[in-house]
């Protein structure tokens, strides 16, 4: 089992035990995810988009056809820790499409803020992509690398979380194969409370 197959199934044990089943809500905010993706026997890129990469992304249209409709976006903390869930829908996580930004020390974003930060399975900041919602027969065995760079984070009620997405590639951890590059941004607001925060904390 690849690096985010191991990881994918743990992730969601944790999302599942500490957050719970979640509504819709109001006022989320709003986040664009695109680029282009292929998931073996549910979505298929455009021939030519392996070779996207870098300003091509954003600039060519066989290069943005992906769209993963984040609707829904909040903050969850743990102690130190906080993933930042950009959903399409707010029901549980192993339901949804998604990405999920988990990092283990909340105070890493807040001294770097417009500088971007590694993503990767072990750099500070992990992502996870989920796609349960249009391919629930995948093996959802993806490895996401990139940068994401912070302009506002707090994890307070009322706080703003607001960055952007540089470029996340996204391989099959179980073979290296190249499957998609998604790029985008995000701005919302922290909130609290169902359905935005399952579990008692700061």
């Amino acid at each position: 089992m690849g690096a985010y197959g191991k990881l994918g199934v743990r992730w969601a044990a944790l999302l599942g035990a500490l957050f719970g089943a979640t509504g819709c809500g109001e006022d989320a905010g709003h986040a664009h995810i695109t680029g282009f993706l292929t998931v073996p026997g549910c979505i298929t890129a455009p021939a030519g988009s392996e070779n996207c990469a870098g300003d091509a992304g954003p600039g060519a249209a066989v290069c943005d056809t992906f769209d993963l409709g984040i609707d829904f976006l909040t903050l969850e903390r743990e102690g130190d820790q906080v993933i930042v869930r950009l959903q399409h829908g707010g029901e549980d996580f192993a339901n949804e499409d998604g990405l999920f930004l988990h990092l283990a020390d909340l105070t890493l974003p807040r001294g770097r803020l417009g500088e971007p930060i590694a993503v990767g399975p072990e750099e500070p900041v992990r992502a996870a992509l989920a796609l349960f919602e249009r391919c629930p027969a995948s093996p959802q065995s993806f490895e996401l690398r990139g940068q994401v760079t912070f302009t506002e984070f707090g994890v307070s009620k009322g706080d703003r979380v607001m960055g952007n997405l540089d470029e996340l590639v996204v391989r099959d951890a179980r073979t290296g194969a190249l499957l998609g590059r998604l790029h985008g941004d995000f701005d919302f607001t922290v909130r609290r409370g169902p359905p935005y925060r399952r579990f008692s904390g700061p």
